[in-house]
C-alpha cells in the first residue's frame, strides 16, 4: 500500500470521519490485508533472526573460542557499528513444562529430591466450581475433601527457580549427571555473551 493509502486510512480513523463510504471502507481493509502480510513476514524474518542468533550463542562461538583459546574478545567499532566484547560464560536452563505427561514429571521430581532439591517444589491445588458455586471456592482448602468437591495436587518448580538451583548444584561441583539433566528439563553449557563498550 502506497503511502497516500496509508495517509487517506489515518484520515478516515480521525473522529470526523464518521460515515466513510464504500470506496473508503475497501482501502481500509486493504491497509489491513497488506500490514497483515508484513506483520508475518517481520514475525518469520525474526524467527530465522533468533535462531540464527542462538546457534551463534550457544553453539559457533562457544566452539570457537575454545579452539582459539579465549574467553574474552574485543571487536573494535567500526563505522556506525559501535566497539563490542565478546565473552564466553557458563549457561544454565531448567524447565518441567507443564505439558509434559504425568510419569515424565513424576520423574523428574523424583530426581529434584534425590538432587536434594526438595525445597523448590511447590504443591498447587487445583479446584473447578460451576459458575454459581462462588460461595463454595472461597471455603477453606481443608474442607474440600469432606465436601466431595474434586481437587487436583500437582507439582510444580518455576523455571527461574529450577534453573538457578541448578546452577548453584553446579557451582558447588553438585553437577547432575546428563541423564538427571534430561529428566529436569535441564540444559548445562556455554554461552558468549556480546555487550557494546560505553563511549567514555
Amino acid at each position: 500500500m502506497t503511502d497516500d493509502a496509508a495517509a487517506q486510512v489515518a484520515r478516515m480513523l480521525d473522529e470526523d470521519a464518521r460515515e466513510p463510504d464504500l470506496a473508503q471502507v475497501r482501502v481500509a481493509v486493504k491497509r489491513r490485508c497488506d500490514l497483515g502480510v508484513q506483520k508475518r513476514d517481520l514475525e518469520e524474518r525474526l524467527k530465522r533472526i533468533n535462531t540464527e542468533v542462538n546457534e551463534l550463542d550457544h553453539r559457533v562461538l562457544p566452539q570457537l573460542f575454545a579452539e582459539a583459546g579465549v574467553s574474552i574478545i574485543g571487536v573494535p567499532a567500526d563505522g556506525n557499528t559501535p566497539a563490542f566484547e565478546a565473552r564466553l560464560a557458563d549457561f544454565y536452563r531448567a524447565v518441567i513444562p507443564a505439558n509434559w505427561d504425568d510419569v515424565k514429571r513424576d520423574a523428574a521430581f523424583e530426581v529434584l529430591e534425590r538432587l536434594g532439591l526438595k525445597a523448590i517444589i511447590k504443591n498447587v491445588v487445583t479446584v473447578t466450581f460451576a459458575r454459581d458455586e462462588f460461595d463454595d471456592a472461597s471455603e477453606l482448602v481443608s474442607e474440600l475433601e469432606a465436601r466431595g468437591v474434586p481437587a487436583i495436587l500437582a507439582r510444580t518448580v518455576h523455571h527461574m527457580t529450577l534453573t538457578s538451583a541448578v546452577k548453584e548444584l553446579c557451582e558447588v561441583g553438585r553437577r547432575p549427571s546428563p541423564g538427571e539433566l534430561q529428566a529436569i528439563g535441564a540444559f548445562v553449557g556455554k554461552i558468549v555473551k556480546i555487550d557494546e563498550e560505553k563511549e567514555d
